[in-house]
């Protein structure tokens, strides 16, 4: 391991959560992580939700039923 950096990882195993409060948690760990604090995972699952990025089309989205989220990736759904 002549050129290796070892790192820590910090697993946070979240349960069953809405996805929006998954999303702002991950996005709030952010600075943190890029600050060189411990690696992130997340280990969650979430209800039935759609999530759409800036070049999503709304037309595309067939499931009415489920709930939709916008978000700021790039892509569509």
């Amino acid at each position: 391991m002549s050129d290796a950096t070892l790192r820590s990882l910090l697993v946070v195993d979240m349960g069953l959560r809405d996805y929006a409060e998954v999303w702002k948690f991950q996005t709030d760990s952010i600075d943190e992580v890029a600050g060189g604090s411990s690696d992130l995972m997340v280990l969650v699952e979430h209800p039935p939700v759609i999530t759409c990025g800036r070049g999503s089309h709304p037309e595309n989205i067939r499931a009415a039923d489920v709930p939709v989220i916008e978000i700021e990736r790039g892509g569509d759904v």
